[in-house]
C-alpha cells in the first residue's frame, strides 16, 4: 500500500483523485524533508535543469527479465534529488540480446511501500522504463517517433488516456560506473491507459514477434488475464484473420475504433515501421468489444536497417514474404484495401501539420540528442564500441525521410 505525505511531511492515507492531486509536495518543502520519507514528487523535470542522473547501486548478478533485484537508487537533476530503493529487472524483447540493457524499475521505500513520483505532466506512479536505445546509433529514433505519435494522436483514446509514452534524457550510473546515455520513459501500465485493473472490460495486450496469434499476446496490465478477457481478445484476432475484405469494410467498427487504425497505419507507413505491424503494436479496449491500437514502441523507424527497410519499402508486401511472415497482420492488408480514400485524406492532413518536411522532423532528433551534449555522446560511443552501424545516424535518417515522404506522396496521391 503506497504511503503519501502532505506538505508538512506528515504521513496521510487517502484515495482517489485526492491522492494524486492534493498531496503532491512542492520543491521547497521537498528539499526540507528527509529523503527516506519522500513518496510523492512534483515538477521533477522542467525547462530549467542540468542533465538528470540516476545512480543504481547493488548486486546485479542475478538480474534477468523475469527476476528483479532490489538496488539503491539516487536521482538528481542538479537542483532536486531523491533516494530510495528500486526493484530493477531487464526490459524488452530482442534488446535483451544487447550488452547495454533496458531496465524496468519500480521505486519502493525500505519497507517495500511504493514510492510514487510525478515528472513533467505525467500521472503519479512508481514504475518507469530506463531505455538504452542501444540498437540505434542516433539514440533518439524511438523518442522522436513517440513525440510524433503524440502529435497525431491527441484525444483519441477513451478516459483521456495518454496511450503514448513520454520521456526525458538522463545519464545512468551502475555501481558508480558511467553506464551511458539513457532515456527515462513512462512504462506500460494501467495508469498510462487510464484503466482500472479490477474492471474486467479494461484490457491491454501486446503480441510478441512470433506472429498474430492469440497465444503470442502478453497482458500489459494484469499478471494473469481472466478467461473472459482471453475470449474477447480471441474474438478480435480470429475475426481479422477470417473476414473477407467486404466483411471487414462493413463490420470493422464493431471490433475497432476506425480512426485508431487509420492513424496508426499512416504513422507506421510513413515511418517505415515494419516492426510495428505485429510485435511493437499494443491493443487496448475499455469496453471489451472495441479495440484501439496504440503507438507505443517506435525504435525501428525512419531507415533503421535500410537494407531491410529502404525508403520505398512496401510494408504489407514485405510481411507477406516467407522470411517476414511473422510480421504479417491481416488488419493492415484489409484496411489499406478497403479504406484507401479515407487514408489519403488523413495523409494529406498529416503532411500539412506533422510531417511537413524532413528538416522539421530531423530538428526533433537534434534537439533531443543535444540535451546529452557532445561529450556524453562521444563517451557513449566509446563505452559501447560494439554498437552496430554508425552510418545509420541522423544524416542518413534525414535522407531516408526525404525519400520516404516522396514515396508516400505518390502512394497516397498528395502534392504540395
Amino acid at each position: 500500500m503506497p504511503v503519501y505525505y502532505d506538505r508538512s511531511g506528515n504521513p496521510v492515507t487517502v484515495g482517489g483523485d485526492a491522492q494524486k492531486d492534493a498531496l503532491m509536495i512542492d520543491i521547497k518543502n521537498l528539499l526540507s524533508l528527509d529523503s527516506a520519507r519522500i513518496t510523492a514528487l512534483e515538477g521533477m523535470h522542467d525547462t530549467e535543469f542540468t542533465l538528470p542522473v540516476l545512480r543504481l547501486t547493488g548486486d546485479t548478478s542475478k538480474m534477468t527479465k523475469d527476476k528483479a533485484v532490489t538496488l539503491d537508487a539516487e536521482f538528481t537533476d542538479g537542483v532536486r534529488s531523491f533516494k530510495c530503493k528500486a526493484k530493477t529487472k531487464w526490459q524488452g524483447q530482442s534488446s535483451l540480446n544487447y550488452p547495454k540493457k533496458n531496465y524496468n524499475i519500480k521505486f519502493i521505500d525500505g519497507n517495500g511501500n511504493k514510492v510514487i513520483m510525478s515528472f513533467k505532466d505525467w500521472f503519479p506512479t512508481n514504475g518507469y522504463h530506463i531505455k538504452a536505445n542501444y540498437g540505434d546509433y542516433s539514440l533518439v529514433r524511438n523518442v522522436v517517433g513517440v513525440q510524433l505519435g503524440r502529435k497525431i494522436y491527441p484525444n483519441l483514446y477513451p478516459n483521456n488516456a495518454r496511450g503514448v509514452v513520454d520521456s526525458f534524457p538522463i545519464i545512468l550510473y551502475i555501481n558508480n560506473e558511467w553506464w551511458g546515455c539513457y532515456t527515462w520513459n513512462l512504462s506500460q501500465n494501467a495508469d498510462l491507459f487510464a484503466m482500472d485493473e479490477s474492471n474486467e472490460n479494461h484490457m491491454c495486450f501486446r503480441p510478441s514477434n512470433d506472429g498474430w496469434e492469440v497465444q503470442y499476446f502478453e497482458d500489459r496490465i494484469h499478471d494473469d488475464p481472466i478467461a473472459y478477457q482471453i475470449e474477447k481478445l480471441t474474438r478480435m484476432v480470429n475475426w481479422t484473420k477470417t473476414c473477407t475484405n467486404a466483411e471487414f469494410s462493413a463490420d470493422v467498427e464493431d471490433y475497432f475504433d476506425l480512426d485508431s487504425l487509420r492513424y496508426y497505419w499512416l504513422m507506421m507507413d510513413i515511418a517505415g515501421a515494419g516492426d510495428s505491424m505485429v510485435n511493437n503494436s499494443t491493443w487496448a479496449s475499455w469496453d471489451g468489444n472495441k479495440w484501439y491500437v496504440l503507438w507505443y514502441d517506435a525504435d525501428i523507424i525512419f531507415g533503421w536497417n535500410p537494407p531491410l527497410y529502404p525508403s520505398n519499402v512496401d510494408l504489407i508486401a514485405l510481411s507477406k514474404t516467407q522470411e517476414w511472415a511473422h510480421k504479417y497482420n491481416p488488419i493492415w492488408d484489409k484496411l489499406y484495401a478497403t479504406d484507401y480514400t479515407a487514408l489519403c485524406e488523413i495523409y494529406a492532413k498529416l503532411r500539412q501539420t506533422v510531417f511537413t518536411d524532413a528538416q522539421t522532423i530531423i530538428g526533433y532528433f537534434t534537439a533531443y540528442r543535444d540535451q546529452w551534449g557532445a561529450d556524453n555522446f562521444a563517451h557513449e560511443n566509446q563505452k559501447w564500441n560494439e554498437k552496430l552501424h554508425p552510418e545509420w545516424d541522423i544524416t542518413q535518417c534525414g535522407t531516408w525521410i526525404t525519400e520516404r515522404l516522396a514515396y508516400c506522396d505518390t502512394k497516397y496521391g498528395y502534392s504540395t
